[in-house]
Parts: C-alpha cells; sequence; structure tokens
C-alpha cells in the first residue's frame, strides 16, 4: 500500500522504502535521505510494511478491519524529538566546539519483547566525532562516523530496563574544528529488533496475539471519530492498550484490560483524532489473544476554519443604529451567516485579547494579562488543539504585540506562521502573505486559517494628503530626506568605525518619534541611546541621539527607525473611520481568494476584533487604558459551512450578549472537534448565557489595573488601587457617563465580591502568588 504526502523536514533522495519481510515487528526505522542546506518541499512515496486496512463502507459509513503490523517508514511517524537543528532534519544535527555536548532523543514505543540488537547507521562531517549512544539512561556503546555511512551493530544487555516508551539518546562530544567551527551528523536509519520478531510478510488478517507480542493498529481511513476493537482468549488474560499520539510524540494512554472466553470491545471514541497509534501487547507468561472484530466509525470531512481578526475595530464601527453592517464587504459576509450585536472581549490588550479567544479562559485563568507575557506552554490553545486532531494549522499576524515567540506566545500550534513585521504591517501587506497561505492549503485534511489584520491600529493613516520631509543625519554623511505623508518606517545598515556617532532627525513639522533602535548586527543586542535633543515616545521638531561603537574593530549596525504625524483629535477619529474603510477592501479581496480556491462555502468563516478602540468618549484615544464598552465591544460574525444546520438558531441570539471566550466553543462544536481541554466558555448552540461578562486591563501597560463585570442591563467597574466601585445602567445610559453606584450599586451586590476576588486572583497569579481555596471556590461556583 503506498501513500504520498508532502513533508518540510524530507529530502528529495529519500527514495522508496520498500515493505519487505526483512523487517522485524517493532522494529523502528527511520529514514532519511541525503540532504543539504535548504531542504525543499518535495513529495514522497512511503510503503508501510503492513497496516490496518478497511474493506469497503457499508451504507452507514462503518466497516470491518482487517489488523495487521505497522511498521514505521518515515520520520515524522515517529515519537521523537528532543534533538538539536531539527528544522532542517529531524535525524540531523549540527555540534558548535564552544558547547561540548548535543543531544538527540528517539522516544520509541517497544512492545516489552526482549530487544537484541540496536542497528545506527550514520555519517558525519568530521573524522572525529564520537557519538556516545544510550538506552533509558544506560550507555550501551559509542558510534565513530565518518564520512561515509556505516551501520553499527549493538548488542543490547539482557538486564536491560524496558519501560513500554524507550528512551534511545545520541550524545555527541568534539574535540575538532570542522567548517566554521561546526560539524553535521546525518542518521539514516535507527532499527531495533528482537530475536523472536515475526516476519511481517505473513499474510495479511493476521489476528492472534501470541504471548510477548504486540498488534500496532493505525487507520487507513480519516477521518474517523470512534474505534471498537474485539478481543476474546480462551482464558483470562490481560492485554495492554497502549494508545500514542504521533503528532505530540508521547504516549497518551496505558490501560490493562482482562480478556476472558466472551469478546471485550474497546471503545476507543474518546482518542477524538486520527493521528492515533494503538498498541495491543500480550503478556510473555499470558495465553494468545484474538482480535475477533474491529469496526471503524467514519466521520465527516470537518470544514475548514477561517478565523479573521481586524485588531483595534469597534463594534460600532462597522454597524449602523439599526445594528446591522455598514461596511460592503463586511455585509456581503454577513448576509450569509449570522451577526451578533452584542459581543464582548476581556481585555482592551491585544496579546490577553487573544489569549481569552484562543483559550477560552479569563486572564487570571490564563496567565495573560498584558502585551509580552509569557504564554505557559501546558495552556491549551485552539490552533494546537485543532492540530492535535487532524487540520492544519497557518497564520498570518500583522502586529509585534503577536509576534513568534518559541514556547512562549500564541504562535503554538501554527505549523506556519508568518510574522515578518517590526511594528504594524498595514492589510497591502498582509494580504499577500495571506494568500500565500491559502496557496499551500492542503487537500487531504481540513485547514485553520488565522488571519489577522492591524488596521485601524494606531497609528492612524489618512490614506492620502499632503506629503512633508524628514531628514535623518548619521555622523558626516549627507542628509538622507524621506518623504512622509502620515508615517515613515525604515531601516539603514552602515559599518561604522569604533567610537561615539550621531543620528539628528529633522522636520518642519512635529513628529512622533516611536521607535528608535541601534542594533549590532553580530552580537544581536541593541547599543545604549543618548538623547541630547528630543526623546523616545515624545512629540518633537528635532532628534539628536548619540550611540558608541565599543573595542577597537568596525562594526555592522542597523538602525530602524519608526515616525508618525501628529494629527489632533478630530483628524485621528476621521482617520480611524478611513482605516475600516480601508480594511474592508482588503478583507473582502481575503472572501474573494477564498471563493476563487471553491473554499468559501465549505469554510467556517468567523470574524471578530481583539478589543475596541476609545475615540474620545472618556477623553480618551486609542485603547488599553479603561474597560468602558468602546474598548471591549467588538464585532462577531459567524458563517457557517454550506450544508451545516444551526444557523436559524443562532440568528435568534442575535442580539444576546456574548463573550469572546464562547467563541471558541462554539466553532468546536460546528466543526465536529472535541472541546478544548478545561475551556470556560460555553458555545453558543448550548442555550442562552446567564453568567456575565469579565473583563480587565493592567499595569504598567494601563495607568491603573482595572476590573469589570457586565450583563445586558449593568456594568460594574472596580479600580483596585482606589478600591472604588462604579456602575452604569447600560440600557438607559450606554455611554456611561453618569456613575450610578450610589444609588443602585445593591442590584449586583454580589458582582462586588467576585469582582474582588477575581482581582485577587490576577495580582496574586501575576505575581506568582498562591491563591486561597475560598477565592478559587467562588469563582468556580460562577462557571470561572
Amino acid at each position: 500500500m503506498s501513500l504520498r504526502w508532502k513533508s518540510r523536514r524530507s529530502c528529495p533522495s529519500a527514495g522508496r522504502i520498500p515493505g519487505s519481510g526483512a523487517l522485524a515487528v517493532g522494529a523502528l526505522i527511520l529514514a532519511v535521505g541525503a540532504c543539504g542546506e535548504e531542504p525543499e518541499d518535495v513529495p514522497f512515496d512511503v510503503e508501510p510494511v503492513v497496516i490496518v486496512d478497511r474493506s469497503p463502507a457499508t451504507d452507514d459509513q462503518r466497516g470491518p478491519l482487517v489488523p495487521g503490523l505497522v511498521d514505521f517508514a518515515l520520520a515524522e511517524h515517529v515519537l521523537l524529538l528532543d534533538g538539536i537543528g531539527y528544522r532542517e532534519n529531524p535525524l540531523q544535527w549540527r555540534t558548535r566546539p564552544e558547547k561540548k555536548v548535543h543531544n538527540l532523543s528517539v522516544h520509541l514505543p517497544w512492545p516489552g519483547s526482549r530487544p537484541s540488537e540496536l542497528r545506527i547507521q550514520a555519517s558525519s562531517t568530521s573524522e572525529t566525532a564520537q557519538v556516545e549512544v544510550l538506552w533509558n539512561g544506560r550507555r550501551i556503546g559509542e558510534l565513530r562516523p565518518g564520512p561515509e555511512a556505516d551501520e553499527v551493530v549493538f548488542a543490547l544487555p539482557e538486564d536491560l530496563e524496558l519501560r513500554g516508551l524507550e528512551h534511545v539518546e545520541l550524545r555527541s562530544s568534539f574535540g575538532f574544528a570542522g567548517p566554521k567551527g561546526r560539524a553535521r551528523i546525518r542518521v539514516d536509519h535507527l532499527r531495533v529488533t528482537a530475536p523472536d520478531s515475526r516476519d511481517v510478510s505473513e499474510p495479511e488478517g493476521t489476528k492472534r496475539i501470541d504471548p510477548g507480542q504486540v498488534l500496532r493498529l493505525w487507520p487507513s481511513e480519516k477521518p474517523w471519530i470512534e474505534w471498537q476493537l474485539g478481543l476474546r482468549a480462551d482464558e483470562p488474560t490481560s492485554v495492554q492498550a497502549r494508545v500514542y499520539s504521533l503528532a505530540e510524540r508521547k504516549l497518551a494512554s496505558s490501560e490493562v484490560h482482562t480478556v476472558s472466553g466472551e469478546p471485550l470491545v474497546l471503545s476507543l471514541a474518546s482518542l477524538g483524532r486520527d493521528d492515533s497509534m494503538i498498541e495491543l501487547f500480550v503478556p510473555a507468561e499470558a495465553s494468545p489473544v484474538e482480535l475477533v472484530d474491529s469496526q471503524l466509525v467514519l466521520g465527516r470531512q470537518s470544514p475548514n476554519l477561517v478565523l479573521i481578526v481586524v485588531d483595534t475595530l469597534r463594534a460600532d464601527a462597522i454597524l449602523d443604529e439599526q445594528g446591522e453592517v455598514a461596511l460592503p464587504s463586511l455585509a456581503a459576509l454577513a448576509a450569509d451567516g449570522v451577526v451578533f450585536r452584542q459581543c464582548f472581549s476581556h481585555a482592551s490588550m491585544t496579546l490577553p485579547a487573544h489569549a481569552s479567544l484562543f483559550s477560552s479562559r479569563l486572564a487570571y485563568d490564563s496567565g495573560v494579562f498584558k502585551n509580552g507575557d509569557d504564554v505557559d506552554p501546558e495552556l491549551p490553545l485552539l490552533a494546537e488543539h485543532l492540530a492535535q486532531n487532524g487540520y492544519s494549522t497557518s497564520a498570518a499576524v500583522s502586529i509585534g504585540a503577536l509576534r513568534f515567540r518559541p514556547g512562549k506566545g500564541l504562535s503554538r500550534g501554527f505549523q506556519t506562521y508568518l510574522d515578518d513585521i517590526w511594528g504594524v504591517s498595514w492589510a497591502a501587506g498582509s494580504l499577500p502573505k495571506m494568500v500565500e497561505l491559502l496557496d499551500d492549503i492542503p487537500t487531504d485534511r481540513p485547514h485553520f486559517l488565522f488571519a489577522h489584520f492591524a488596521d485601524p491600529h494606531d497609528p492612524y493613516r489618512n490614506h492620502g494628503g499632503e506629503q512633508w520631509e524628514l531628514q535623518v543625519t548619521l555622523g558626516a554623511e549627507p542628509p538622507l530626506v524621506r518623504p512622509m505623508i502620515d508615517a515613515l518606517d525604515f531601516s539603514l545598515e552602515r559599518r561604522l568605525a569604533p567610537g561615539v556617532h550621531r543620528i539628528e532627525l529633522r522636520a518642519d513639522r512635529e513628529y512622533l518619534l516611536r521607535t528608535l533602535v541601534v542594533r549590532d548586527v553580530a552580537r544581536e543586542q541593541s547599543l545604549p541611546l543618548t538623547f541630547s535633543e528630543g526623546a523616545d515616545q515624545e512629540t518633537q521638531l528635532r532628534t539628536v541621539v548619540e550611540f558608541e561603537i565599543g573595542g577597537d574593530e568596525e562594526a555592522d549596525v542597523q538602525i530602524q527607525l519608526w515616525v508618525t504625524d501628529v494629527p489632533d483629535v478630530p483628524e485621528a477619529i476621521e482617520r480611524y473611520g478611513l482605516e475600516v474603510e480601508y480594511v474592508d477592501g482588503y478583507i473582502g479581496r481575503l472572501l474573494d481568494e477564498l471563493k476563487a480556491r471553491g473554499l468559501y462555502d465549505s469554510s467556517l468563516i468567523v470574524f471578530t476584533s481583539d478589543h475596541g478602540e476609545g475615540l474620545w468618549q472618556h477623553e480618551w484615544l486609542v485603547h488599553v487604558e479603561n474597560v468602558y464598552d468602546e474598548q471591549l465591544k467588538v464585532p462577531l460574525i459567524m458563517k457557517l459551512p454550506k450544508g451545516v444546520e444551526g444557523v436559524e438558531y443562532l440568528s435568534e441570539r442575535r442580539d444576546e450578549l456574548v463573550r469572546h471566550i464562547d467563541v471558541t466553543p462554539t466553532l468546536l462544536e460546528v466543526l465536529g472537534v472535541p472541546p478544548l481541554p478545561e475551556q470556560r466558555g460555553i458555545s453558543l448552540f448550548q442555550g442562552r448565557l446567564e453568567r456575565p461578562l469579565i473583563a480587565q486591563t493592567h499595569k504598567p501597560i494601563a495607568s491603573r489595573d482595572l476590573f469589570c463585570m457586565r450583563d445586558e442591563r449593568y456594568k460594574l467597574i472596580y479600580d483596585v488601587e482606589a478600591d472604588r466601585f462604579e456602575m452604569y445602567d447600560i440600557v438607559r445610559d450606554p455611554g456611561e457617563l453618569e456613575d450610578i453606584f450610589g444609588k443602585k450599586g445593591g442590584k449586583r451586590s454580589e458582582w462586588q465580591a467576585t469582582l474582588r476576588s477575581v482581582a485577587q486572583l490576577s495580582m496574586s497569579a501575576a505575581l506568582d502568588h498562591e491563591v486561597s481555596e475560598e477565592d478559587q471556590d467562588r469563582l468556580k461556583a460562577l462557571g470561572y
């Protein structure tokens, strides 16, 4: 049986691996071809030894399985990697002389029969490379790979510890100077064999699992939602069922079941994913076990998901007084979907707002309180969850707050994450990235695309207007004259001599210096700046700054500059409207690209914003600073896939209060994907929500730590430092101008205790302090 797919971690010369009887049961083969510096995306023809095959489905999409033995023939199907440099190849890594040891780890499922040999074929660019080989931490030998790929056989000790999920580790230690101080090691295969392994070329359909043997099952039909296995033995026998997540590269579960004369049915619906591999292991002292029946229940092909987020977009910027969408592109999307007129974010800041959207948790629970916070690597996120359930994932983001941060940001779970931005990327630059991602969407599985637009985030552009000039002078060089309309974002690269250097900026009108950074390219660090005139983040007509190149050698530096003009309040508000109209046009072009590829009708398309924007309603421009509705109320449009029921039901709820933490549970239900682990939100298909919104903003980005609760009638705001409450009747006073806490605070008196508890939880979590059980219990009772 032949499989074909594309791999970004593969090499053109890997070729075809035959499924022959020469391979042993339980053998783990990592096949890697010769790789160059930049591997290409190339197709692989991979032929598994034996996999579980399936007869044609019946009308109810159920059918018997033919069990067999599974062997892995491609590194992507192996439970690994702790290695270094595996972006180039999963089994290829480099060393540097300044570091003594580099490890590459392989985690492999082993059935429990005693392995006898470990065979490794490897090569190195250095004649003096030394590789220590360990099994579960025990040293079993040393490998000295040379330029030619030679196979070395290690005899495994009889008292070798077996754990079920074995850890083979290669530790490289070097005392040499290779090309550019580095060396490369490539492992062509790593194979484990046992003396009692059966020949896998025996006829397919073998259903007997002998003592000490393992049966590996891997569904060949996707997508599937449940796998039922029927087992039987002549006398009571223990069978260990191990489930491995290939995507997470780990043992997901291990359970022991007792099999006897009557068939035991193992229902594996809880797996909920297509990337699972199942092992059935019968201990050496047990009786043989037969697989008497096997049913694979197929699920429908999940729809694609396209999540479009426009940063800093107020709900009333696209909705008219009747709650209808007033912009052409979004109006067309709304005509095919449902517009929710009362949707709210949980933060008036980009990163915590997105964290709540993607994790279905409030900030005290997600641990993300402000821009720049680390995202807990254990926090379940939408992209990672979809990837674990058979989705390919990609994102194009347009603002620095969402930049790629390995292990620390919201990029976890995205297989492709385009964020080549400095501060803000406007729609004209963002759309081509999104189109590039659409071109790469696979056809054999559903896809999640996160399309993020920064417009209309500050600074607002006027999309036309009078041009003026900014002069940039570096030392004694002639001034560089850069034309400006509303913003200038550019960089210079220079090789400079040691000593003090001077940068001068000058214009005939006031400008705001948003960013001025001088980076030492070789050291990958920013140089200290000394302002003698003007300052960073201030309005000015002239800026003079100095920096020093230390040492006695020349240095390559990069000067990054971001300058904007300074509109007054009325002009800023007008520009905000122009920005909204501008991004609507690019959203329309993105929707056209989906239609051109036949993806529009079949996709779940969700449109929203992370938070709103203050336009001087409370004497405040931009966002972050408060939790009034202008900064929390956001648009939400959902277009269901064609043929999926639920539009009428959702339409009946369009005027109900919707929280951002409810969005992910809703779309997962539409996609037919299991709920996000420990999600706090509730799907809109689960009935009317009685729980209020909780939102917050935090110092030091905001000037105060503020928390609020809101339902469809009242809003309560809590200022932590002042220990003060404000309350507003949203129906009578939608602008939140009259504080009625002194008169009607008792209308929602229980909210006061809740906000104090949320504040204590948040402040304690931010400081990594323990939270009292009493506070946690109070919030759990409210469903948070």
